[in-house]
């Protein structure tokens, strides 16, 4: 990695790390300078606007997640029932276990945040859509292979068990259920699209 590409990742690390701590209401130009030890002036030359900044910010997030869901993929054993992949993604994206709490924190900010903002909205159906592909694919191949019906609508079900994610995630966040719940309301909805 160059030496800019660096400074540019310290720069969303900052960013990040100030999300996480106090919420995107703390962010801006300042202390994102602040926390990442680098002068207002390059943060602002890097990022002329903070919406140009929250938007590099929540890309390089999703980059992250979706680097360790790669990896997972890719550890799955071929052959492995199309039910038993998505309880394993579904579970690692919500993100109350404890070392993704803070990746869950910075994820529902930035959700909460593309209501308004139409770029981090744009960025928000991409990564939908990216996982609404994903589970389709599996639930697609979960049909050819027999472990599931044809007659369950595989992109329905995607934007279903998306939603569902997200709920829980949230849920989970703010102390209302605890990751093990979450984890049972996954595997209790994969067993009854999959019966």
């Amino acid at each position: 990695m160059r030496a800019e590409d660096t400074r540019r990742a310290e720069v969303l690390e900052a960013l990040l790390r100030i999300t996480r701590r106090d919420g995107l209401d703390a962010v801006s130009v300042r202390t994102v300078a602040a926390e990442a030890e680098l002068s207002m002036g390059y943060v602002q030359r890097q990022f002329p606007t903070k919406d140009d900044l929250l938007k590099a910010a929540f890309e390089y997030s999703l980059r992250t997640v979706n680097a360790r869901l790669d990896k997972q993929i890719a550890e799955v054993v071929p052959g492995c029932p199309g039910q038993v992949l998505l309880r394993r993604v579904a579970v690692d994206l919500i993100t109350g276990a404890p070392e993704h709490v803070d990746e869950g924190r910075v994820w529902i900010a930035f959700l909460a945040r593309a209501v308004v903002s139409a770029e981090l909205a744009e960025v928000l159906r991409g990564h939908y859509a990216a996982g609404r592909d994903l589970f389709t694919a599996v639930l697609l191949l979960s049909q050819q292979y027999g472990e599931l019906s044809p007659e369950v609508d595989a992109e329905h079900e995607a934007d279903a068990l998306l939603a569902l994610i997200d709920g829980l995630d949230a849920h989970v966040l703010i102390g209302r259920i605890d990751l093990a719940a979450a984890q049972l309301a996954i595997t209790n909805h994969l067993a009854r699209l999959y019966r």
